[in-house]
């Protein structure tokens, strides 16, 4: 995925209609569970941890979906792709930059079943009779309940649900359970999923991250070649974009500018120099493989 020459003669050879980019020069589990062991040594405490860890993995999802983007401009062809590292914010990256608006898939499908999971358990209904829909950014999953902004709203085969009073007890319930799972096996099915329904004639309604210049995730309709977003009644795209940049945030990320260049947070700046003594305030695509080889050199000491 890093040799453009290759990746030209392959679309080339085959023509997809889709592509499933899902490659990284190092796994994101590799670097989570290094950072483990760095944070013991040095003590720091939430939010510069989540911050940091996930703002510096950031360009690690980015740089071969860079390369492949690229390729395809160039070439008399027009595949859907599905970029899987990284989606809630690494495809708002990819927009802004004018390089494509990918699709994906990913974690917001497993948190919104253990929430339908949750209301099932609670309210004792059939899981099968409950409808969701549900805004966050993927940093929902990794800090204490009530740091990241959400929309959730909840119905009973088309009525709608007071779950206001339990709605936190539901989100930490829905968080518990889904915890431990592989999550590359659940954005594998999530992705098979969406794939499936893209090329059916007949519609799903879903949640999918990162859908075209809106961080996070939000309820989708796909189906027939089609992608669309499925905004809540009420709720401007304005709002959503509000709600999913404070989670953008908790993720390490100030501010993804107008052409695709990120400035980091004042504490993933923190844990970057701190943690890893790299003096980074953010990057912009230009610098993407010096930075991925600065970090590779790192996690292979």
């Amino acid at each position: 995925m890093n040799n453009s020459k290759n990746i030209k003669e392959i679309i080339k050879e085959i023509k997809p209609k889709i592509i499933i980019q899902a490659a990284v020069p190092i796994s994101p589990e590799t670097i989570l569970k290094d950072a483990k062991i760095r944070i013991k040594k040095f003590g720091l405490l939430d939010p510069a941890i989540i911050s940091g860890i996930y703002a510096h993995i950031l360009p690690i999802c980015l740089v071969f979906t860079i390369n492949l983007l690229k390729v395809i401009r160039n070439l008399d062809i027009d595949p859907i792709v599905f970029n899987m590292p990284n989606p809630d914010t690494a495809n708002l990256v990819l927009t802004k930059a004018k390089l494509g608006s990918p699709f994906s898939a990913g974690t917001i499908d497993l948190t919104v079943f253990g929430i339908c999971k949750a209301i099932s358990i609670f309210y004792n209904i059939p899981i099968e009779e409950i409808e969701v829909m549900h805004i966050s950014h993927h940093a929902l999953r990794v800090t204490s309940i009530g740091k990241v902004p959400f929309f959730l709203k909840a119905s009973r085969n088309g009525t709608l649900l007071d779950i206001s009073k339990d709605i936190k007890k539901i989100l930490s319930r829905a968080i518990e359970i889904t915890t431990g799972h592989d999550i590359a096996w659940m954005v594998g099915a999530s992705t098979a999923k969406h794939v499936k329904a893209l090329l059916s004639p007949n519609q799903i309604y879903s949640h999918m991250p990162g859908f075209r210049d809106i961080p996070g995730g939000i309820p989708v309709i796909i189906g027939n070649g089609k992608i669309k977003q499925n905004l809540p009644d009420g709720l401007s795209l304005n709002k959503v974009r509000e709600i999913n940049n404070k989670g953008m945030y908790i993720d390490g990320i100030e501010a993804v500018e107008a052409d695709g260049s990120v400035k980091f947070n004042k504490y993933a700046v923190r844990y970057l120099k701190e943690v890893l003594g790299l003096k980074w305030n953010g990057f912009n695509l230009m610098q993407i493989h010096h930075i991925c080889n600065d970090l590779l050199a790192i996690y292979r000491k």
